[in-house]
């Protein structure tokens, strides 16, 4: 967003990667965080876990974590100023920040805050996906909390990861369960993000044997080893969602089908055959080939 590129680099000197941002590839980088200047009192590393520019460019959130720690601590950055806009927001786990499409606020995923006397391995249990607001002072939501009755009913084990699409009118909820590669999605209106409760849907299940998707506008493709040992592209809708009744738009083949991802120009389509890596671009017309 705004032109500008946001990057990590690490100098010979360095200890930890540093985050810098430039104005197009060709412009002066100029740093923002430096984890070396944000070691504790006990002179403990510091290192930035992630980081997510918000979609114009203008704000960027950004993780520290102490001393490889999977947790960190989730602040945001005015770019022009380099100042940190809000308090930071301990416990914050998964590696992951969606800011809604107008930059108005962002979902995170926290762990509990442990009481006294509980397992040290509670901590990865019950974990909370919740919305923040940028503005209006509002306690931050909780959208999706692993072991709840809510839906969607996620196991308290399980990591929720929350997103907003950009260019749909959906926000996305997917339990990240370990190294398991097979996912399940469910989905709510982006437009009811402020209600007491969203009207999740379940769009597909760890039966359907998925473990990528892509979206364009009410288009959901899904790339599954269903009877599909290399892989396959199905496609189906966001809002009536059948993966029973998809349509397949790359049928299995000799390629080993690796990865998809959705472009303003069509679906491209990472495979391997043998050692090759090979790269195919699927135009969204209906009866369009790779």
């Amino acid at each position: 967003g705004g032109g500008r590129v946001f990057h990590e680099k690490r100098g010979a000197d360095d200890k930890q990667f540093k985050l810098y941002v430039r104005q197009g590839f060709k412009g002066a980088e100029r740093l923002l965080v430096d984890p070396d200047g944000l070691a504790g009192a006990d002179g403990a590393p510091r290192a930035i876990a992630f980081f997510q520019a918000s979609n114009n460019g203008r704000l960027v959130a950004y993780a520290v974590a102490d001393g490889g720690a999977q947790e960190a601590a989730l602040h945001v950055m005015d770019v022009a100023t380099g100042k940190d806009v809000m308090a930071p927001i301990a416990r914050v786990h998964g590696g992951h920040v969606s800011w809604l499409p107008d930059d108005s606020g962002f979902f995170y995923t926290r762990l509990q805050a442990l009481t006294a006397g509980a397992p040290e391995t509670d901590k990865y249990k019950r974990a909370t996906a919740f919305l923040h607001r940028m503005q209006g002072g509002a306690a931050d939501m909780a959208v999706v909390t692993a072991g709840g009755d809510a839906l969607p009913k996620i196991a308290a084990e399980e990591m929720p990861l929350v997103a907003a699409v950009a260019g749909t009118r959906w926000v996305l909820a997917m339990p990240a369960n370990g190294v398991q590669k097979e996912i399940e999605l469910h989905a709510a209106p982006l437009g009811k993000a402020s209600a007491a409760k969203l009207a999740w849907r379940r769009l597909f299940g760890r039966e359907s044997q998925v473990t990528g998707f892509a979206i364009h506008g009410d288009d959901l493709y899904l790339l599954s080893h269903l009877n599909a040992s290399r892989y396959k592209v199905l496609r189906t809708s966001l809002s009536r969602p059948d993966v029973a009744l998809a349509d397949v738009v790359v049928a299995p083949g000799e390629e080993v089908i690796d990865r998809i991802v959705a472009a303003r120009d069509g679906l491209y389509i990472q495979s391997r055959d043998a050692t090759a890596g090979k790269l195919y671009r699927l135009p969204y017309a209906k009866d369009a080939q790779p």
